[in-house]
């Protein structure tokens, strides 16, 4: 029985059924050959019949930035150290070019410690690929050894959608069953601190309210399968006004 997938909405982009095998998680060549043997950019094989592209995106490097790496409260911690350390000369009276000397070289090595964790913001975001295809979520990361993690919808079994006042979102998938990738070999693609019940996330992308709901439609109509056409018809209108904001996220109907 099939089910129509939604339209195509702003914010996504689709593109020719092609690459990613179904296996669970694969050993890479390093990132700057990768596009040379990649079919698609992003996945490493081409797709099984029936099996096509909904969406391709990647983090944004400020919201990795701001919520991955910290960068502002590293910030504010070196502002911080220099006022302390300013303070400090000033009661103990200390000649001002002391003074100016310990507070600028804690500037500086403020400066560079914010300078780096946008670098490595930077080089996460342009080597991420999230694909989402009507059968799973691929995500091709790393920085100097790419891998590319396969997760197929028979074993999610819900989705949520968290937005920011910047704009950017992050959806993290619930899995269902044992079957699990390890936290650290997702990082940072992984909902922070579920150790124990690791959800992979696409994270930091700044069309997540249009792939929110393309990504609970397409998790309602692979489970649909075993479904009768009034289940079906329930959860995708269940779908369309699940989005219900919580202090972690809205839940979206899924395959729960």
């Amino acid at each position: 029985m099939n089910h129509p997938l939604p339209p195509r909405r702003a914010g996504t982009e689709m593109r020719s059924a092609v690459a990613a095998k179904p296996a669970e998680i694969e050993d890479r060549i390093p990132y700057e050959d990768e596009e040379e043997f990649e079919p698609i950019h992003g996945l490493p094989e081409l797709l099984p019949e029936g099996e096509h592209i909904l969406w391709q995106g990647k983090p944004e490097t400020a919201a990795l930035a701001k919520r991955v790496f910290h960068v502002r409260l590293v910030g504010v911690y070196f502002l911080a150290l220099a006022g302390w350390e300013m303070a400090t000369g000033i009661a103990d009276g200390n000649a001002g070019r002391e003074i100016i000397a310990s507070t600028s070289l804690l500037g500086v090595l403020g400066l560079l410690a914010c300078g780096l964790l946008l670098g490595l913001a930077w080089a996460i975001s342009t080597t991420t690929v999230y694909t989402l295809t009507n059968k799973r979520l691929v995500i091709r990361a790393g920085v100097a050894l790419s891998k590319a993690i396969n997760i197929p919808f028979s074993i999610v079994g819900s989705a949520g959608h968290k937005q920011y006042r910047d704009g950017s979102s992050d959806l993290p998938l619930m899995l269902a069953g044992k079957n699990r990738p390890a936290y650290a070999l997702i990082w940072p693609h992984v909902r922070p601190f579920k150790f124990t019940s690791v959800q992979p996330m696409i994270r930091g992308i700044n069309c997540g309210e249009s792939v929110a709901p393309l990504l609970a439609s397409a998790l309602v109509a692979y489970h649909g399968q075993n479904m009768s056409d009034q289940e079906v018809a329930d959860a995708l209108e269940a779908e369309a006004v699940a989005l219900v904001a919580e202090a972690d996220g809205a839940q979206l109907v899924g395959a729960s």
